[in-house]
C-alpha cells in the first residue's frame, strides 16, 4: 500500500498540470508490477478504471523483459568501459616499454 500511495503522490503534479492545460478530468492510476512477479493487492481494482482488456501475466512478462533490457544495456556499457580501460593500460605499457632499451614482446 505504501508504494501505491508513493506513486500517486509522485504523479500528482503531472495530473494537475494536464487537468489545467487541457481542462480534463484526470486521475493517477498506479499500476505497479515488479520484475519478480509480485503485484499489489489493489492492482485489479485500479485496472478496472482503465478501458480495455488487461492480462496480468502479460504485464508481468513485459516488466521482466523491460528489466532484462535495462540490465543488458548496463552490462554492455560496463563491457565497453572495461575494454577501453584494457586498451589504455596496454597502450601505457607499450609506451613505457618503448622508452627503455627493451622492445615490447608484441
Amino acid at each position: 500500500m505504501k508504494k501505491t500511495v508513493e506513486h500517486i503522490l509522485k504523479y500528482e503534479d503531472l495530473t494537475a498540470e494536464i487537468r489545467r492545460m487541457w481542462d480534463l478530468k484526470t486521475k493517477a492510476i498506479p499500476v505497479i508490477i515488479s520484475a519478480d512477479e509480485t503485484i499489489s493487492k489493489s492492482l485489479t481494482k485500479y485496472l478496472r478504471n482503465i478501458n480495455g482488456k488487461h492480462e496480468i501475466k502479460k504485464q508481468q512478462k513485459t516488466a521482466i523483459q523491460g528489466t532484462a533490457h535495462i540490465l543488458r544495456e548496463v552490462l554492455i556499457y560496463i563491457y565497453i568501459y572495461i575494454y577501453i580501460l584494457r586498451i589504455y593500460i596496454l597502450d601505457r605499457r607499450f609506451v613505457a616499454c618503448n622508452n627503455t632499451k627493451f622492445k615490447h614482446p608484441l
